[in-house]
């Protein structure tokens, strides 16, 4: 697959790009839909399933890309995909959510943004350190400190969403008539999509860093922005009619969610089990991380706002002006 990619010419590589990232994020979705069928039809609750079937799925694409990017030793260009992806989730996805309908906001989300906001800070300052001695880059303790915090955040998550439902405790409504698929039809579609988003995360790192390599840019800077946006796109769509629809506050959980796995998932299994050692370009000290900041502490704000339960559209506004911002200063950069 290389080989093959690095004889395309630019316009190729783009086709292959664009038709790789619609391929990955439409796989996820389906082989997402079935596992929470077959889920459901194991008996397990939807709590669990909330927790850890959809908690992963909406960030396949990104454990993909990871997976993909360890095997081929370009694992900056993961820890960029992820990192990016947190602050396109929390800039412009949740500010065009809010722009479209206000977003309700709960206070327990709050205890997830501190999440993000102590991992990222540990993860800044792990790198920092390194900086100061020579070329910065990652230590792999980190990722193993992220990995073993998901068993403890997911207990956290199910044991929230017992509590809630206890407080909320009424007469079950029965959930629409889902027509019956068998069993066998649902493993097949699972083992279908999971090889095309296998064959699609490799092309789509291979394409990313052919292009990125022709333009004489670092790949970790095209997927901190053009792919993390690409494989955030789902999730934007998602929010603008969730919010449109008065449901803005399920978009805001799941935003945060599944940012939660970006950074200690996919980062965690990226950094813990690279090959090599994961040097950092400098633009991460001068944009990523004073912009993954910055997202994380206006969205904690926004949060524990006493004037208002909600993120308005002037928030909004103000996110989809941050996420502008971060993309101007790539661009300056380059």
């Amino acid at each position: 697959m290389t080989a093959f990619i690095t004889t395309l010419p630019m316009w190729g590589l783009v086709a292959i790009f664009l038709l790789t990232l619609v391929l990955l994020t439409r796989a996820a979705d389906i082989l997402v839909d079935h596992a929470i069928h077959l889920s459901q039809d194991a008996g397990i609750s939807d709590v669990v399933i909330g927790a850890t079937v959809v908690a992963l799925g909406t960030t396949l694409a990104e454990v993909a890309i990871a997976v993909s990017a360890i095997f081929q030793g370009v694992t900056d260009f993961s820890v960029g995909n992820a990192t990016g992806s947190v602050i396109t989730n929390m800039s412009i996805v949740l500010g065009v959510g809010a722009i479209a309908g206000t977003i309700p906001v709960a206070r327990h989300n709050l205890s997830r943004v501190q999440l993000l906001l102590t991992a990222s800070l540990l993860l800044i300052f792990a790198a920092c350190l390194t900086l100061m001695s020579g070329r910065g880059y990652i230590p792999r303790w980190v990722g193993i400190v992220f990995l073993l915090l998901i068993p403890a955040y997911l207990y956290l998550i199910i044991r929230q969403n017992n509590q809630d439902k206890k407080k909320t405790a009424s007469t079950p409504v029965p959930a629409p008539p889902d027509k019956k698929t068998a069993t066998w039809v649902r493993l097949l579609w699972i083992i279908g999509t999971g090889l095309v988003i296998a064959i699609s995360a490799n092309a789509l790192v291979d394409a990313s860093v052919e292009i990125a390599g022709r333009l004489h840019i670092s790949d970790a800077i095209v997927s901190a922005t053009v792919v993390a946006l690409g494989t955030s796109f789902p999730e934007l769509v998602t929010a603008y009619y969730a919010a449109k629809g008065g449901f803005g506050g399920l978009a805001l959980g799941n935003i945060i969610g599944a940012n939660v796995m970006n950074l200690l998932l996919v980062n965690g299994l990226t950094i813990a089990f690279s090959p090599a050692t994961i040097y950092l370009p400098k633009v991460f000290y001068f944009v990523t991380f004073p912009m993954l900041l910055l997202v994380l502490l206006l969205v904690g704000w926004f949060i524990i706002d006493g004037s208002r339960d909600e993120i308005d559209n002037k928030e909004g506004i103000a996110l989809v002006v941050v996420y502008g911002l971060y993309v101007a200063a790539y661009i300056f950069v380059l």
